[in-house]
Formats: structure tokens, sequence, C-alpha cells
């Protein structure tokens, strides 16, 4: 039975925790942290959870014995967090983004290896069956190699989204929609299409005042033999996210919705039904996931400390998402490409250098300083 110690407890702390619960017969939370103690024993008291309250990881290794640890904070603290505990021999699963530079993933990245300790980085969206069947179509070859992708991740928050503190700061934050939203469907792209060797890039801020980051990206991906474009909002009404991977036959797409065409001798296109047909009963051949999401992906994770199997998404596949996003920020910040992979001597492979090449949209002007239930401040 692994105990798990869950050290964060906003939003996203219940929904690992309720995760968990789920293998219960494999797992037991015996610890929440977090910096308000009386914010960790509220969730535990919701989820009636067989836990203490703690106000640090540091208090609850001292308290209880931990095995692994769940780190669901703000993304400036995950770095220092996550080598904390792999080197007190705990196994991690750090929530996205892994970390707010490339500098912090590769101390996470090589305390795990000195420790032997596994690091596991949350992407939920891979665990789901069209991602999963469409991955398995396009490895497959079937219907020609991928020559060009759109990704759209559209999003819409309203002008108080920023207020929680730590967001709308290059420094605690890490970005804009790119890191905090935007960042799901990148890894998809990276997971189905692989890395770039170019990135061309722009960003802005556009409608929202109570933050330093972007609220809108496009970029542009140059592969030497194929092409991809991602387009990232935070004032898109629908919120619609949708990954199109097209081939010379078809066009494979997350959420499912295959379309083929056909070129007619003056290269006009008319419908291919019939390749449409084969591409779905292709797609429908594939058993879907028994879990999704969260879910799965937690249970991905037991699954490799309890039995021995391979990481969904380990470190290094981690921090693919953020040395894409780096690329992405330098591009739109000198106004220029930037070739991958980024190196150790770029200024913004650190974040204070990335923080010092970055522009400032605007400052934040509002934070909510406390957030325990009954008890929101405004500090304006």
């Amino acid at each position: 039975m692994l105990r798990i110690a869950l050290v964060g407890a906003g939003a996203i702390a219940q929904t690992h925790a309720e995760a968990f619960l789920r293998h219960a017969h494999r797992c037991r939370i015996v610890a929440v942290c977090n910096r308000h103690t009386q914010r960790a024993q509220e969730l535990i008291e919701l989820l009636s959870l067989p836990a203490q309250a703690f106000a640090s990881l540091e208090e609850a290794a001292q308290a209880v014995d931990i095995d692994a640890v769940d780190i669901c904070l703000a993304p400036a603290q995950h770095a220092d967090v996550t080598v904390w505990a792999l080197e007190h021999q705990m196994d991690v699963l750090v929530e996205k983004p892994m970390a707010n530079s490339l500098e912090e993933c590769d101390r996470m990245i090589d305390a795990s290896r000195r420790t032997g300790r596994k690091l596991a980085v949350i992407f939920q969206l891979r665990c789901t069956t069209p991602v999963q069947r469409v991955k398995q179509l396009l490895d497959s070859g079937r219907f020609g190699p991928v020559k060009y992708a759109l990704v759209n991740s559209l999003w819409y928050r309203g002008d108080r989204y920023h207020d929680v503190a730590w967001r709308g700061s290059w420094e605690l934050e890490g970005g804009g929609v790119l890191t905090t939203q935007a960042i799901h469907h990148l890894d998809l792209l990276l997971y189905l299409m692989g890395m770039p060797d170019q990135v061309t890039a722009t960003m802005d801020n556009i409608d929202h005042d109570n933050t330093q980051c972007e609220d809108v990206v496009s970029a542009y991906l140059h592969y030497p033999d194929k092409a991809a474009q991602l387009n990232a909002s935070l004032s898109a009404h629908g919120e619609q996210q949708e990954l199109y991977f097209h081939t010379p036959q078809a066009c494979l797409a997350v959420p499912w919705h295959p379309m083929a065409h056909q070129a007619l001798e003056n290269g006009y296109p008319i419908p291919n039904p019939e390749m449409e047909q084969a591409i779905q009963e292709a797609y429908d051949s594939i058993p879907p996931l028994e879990e999704e999401n969260h879910l799965g992906q937690i249970a991905n994770f037991l699954d490799a400390l309890l039995e021995g199997g391979e990481l969904m998404v380990d470190g290094e596949e981690g921090r693919k998402a953020i040395e894409l996003t780096t690329a992405i920020y330098k591009s739109a910040a000198l106004h220029q490409p930037v070739e991958l992979p980024i190196q150790p001597d770029d200024p913004f492979y650190t974040r204070e250098g990335k923080i010092a090449n970055l522009p400032h949209f605007h400052e934040k002007y509002r934070s909510i300083t406390s957030t325990l239930k009954g008890q929101i401040a405004l500090a304006h």
C-alpha cells in the first residue's frame, strides 16, 4: 500500500485526490500539505481522507512515512519541492507545467536520475481514447505521413481570473495562455508529431489587464518535412480546442472528425467517402481506454511504482513542452525565428533570463491574498 502526500490543496488537488481514492486498494493519502493548513483540513474533510494536515512537505515527512508525493502547487514551486522529495527517497508526480524554466526541469530530471526515484508529469489529455487512437493510426503510417497540422487551443477567462496571487506573473505562473492552458494541446502536438527544429511566433495581451503575461499567441512550427501552426487565446467564446493532422490521404482530428478529399485533374477537391469510411473503421477497431484523463494517468503512475511499468509522461517527456513554450516566448519577444533545441547558455534557459527578456503587457494591481473558505481578501 503506497503512502501518498498531496502537496497543495487547491481545485486541481481535489481532482488528484479523487483519482487516488479510486485506487484505494493500492494507495492511501496520508498527508495533505498546504501553507494554509485550514485549507488542507477542508480538503481532508470534504473527501473523508485518512490523512493529516501539514503546513509543508518537510513537516509531513517528519511525522508520517511517505512513499510518493503529488505536487499541485503553483508552477514556480514545482522544482524545489520535487528535488527535495526525490532526494528524500520519494517518487514524484507533478502537475503541468513541469516548471517555469528549462534549468528547473533539468534539475528535477537530474535529481530523479541521481536518486533512482521516478518523476512523472501530468498531461492527462494523452490519456484519452481519441488521442490514443489517432496516435496509433498516425504511427501506423496507413494513411501517409503528416504534412501539416493545425492546433487551436482557444479558451475564455474573465477579468477576475488573474486575481489569484500567483497568476499573471512571469515569475510565479511562468506565462499566460500558452503556459497554463495551451500547453495541454502543445503537448499533444509534440506527442503525436514530434519536436520542430524552428519556431516563429508572436504574442500579445488584448483583453486581460491584471497580468504581465500574454493572452493570445500564434506560432508557426517548422519541421524538415512538414509544418504546424498553433493558435491560443483566452478570449474565445466557445473554447474550441482541436488538433488536425493532415496526411496526403486524409485528416485525422482530435476531437475525432475524419475528413478525406481527392483532387480532380484541375487540382480542385471532391469528397472521398470511401477513404472516410476506411478511416472510421480503422479508428473504431482500436479498443477504448478503461481509465482516462487524471484517473488514467494516476493509475499509470501507480502501475509504474508498484509493478515497474513505464510512465506515460516522465521528466524527459514533460520537459519537451517547456522547451517548446520557451522557444515560442523567445521568438515572440525577440521578433525572430528561434532554432531548437534551446541550449543551457541561452538567456531564456533560466527563469531569471526569461523574466529579463519578456515583455510586461500590464502589471498586476489586484490579487487574492487568501483563498480560505469564506475568507477571500483582495489586495489592490
